[in-house]
């Protein structure tokens, strides 16, 4: 743990392991009607899911490595999104590629997601590293 916020543990495990897991998949459902409602084809909507997934994924890590206790399943999502995301990132990126009507956007986006998921799952992990002891901030 690295910080240390003001509020009850229970509730700040409900925050991250819950509460935003639940809006994540509440983004996902609002950004699909939106595409769906402006013409995007159904496949690139199904297509979005393995990025929310990955993107979750990342964020709930890094919310862990910061404020709660690290555990081997943080280790075991660190892995997965250092080894197996970018396995996800580019077949999805070059799916959208194909089925959206804006090509320019996937790949904007897969680009940016794989030059970040890295980054930002290497810091998440330095983070909790350093963050082993007793002392918190």
């Amino acid at each position: 743990m690295l910080y240390r916020l003001p509020i009850p543990e229970w509730l700040l495990f409900l925050l991250i392991h819950a509460v935003v897991p639940l809006i994540g998949v509440g983004a996902y459902v609002w950004l699909c009607r939106r595409l769906y409602i402006r013409g995007e084809v159904p496949e690139a909507l199904l297509l979005l899911f393995p990025l929310f997934f990955c993107w979750g994924g990342v964020l709930v890590v890094a919310l862990t490595a910061l404020f709660w206790h690290w555990s081997g399943m943080a280790s075991l999502g660190m892995f997965f999104l250092l080894f197996a995301s970018p396995l996800f990132f580019l077949p999805v990126t070059i799916a959208l590629r194909h089925v959206t009507r804006r090509p320019a956007v996937a790949e904007a986006f897969g680009i940016r997601a794989s030059s970040t998921t890295l980054s930002s799952a290497v810091l998440s992990f330095s983070s909790s590293v350093h963050g082993e002891s007793d002392e918190t901030i």
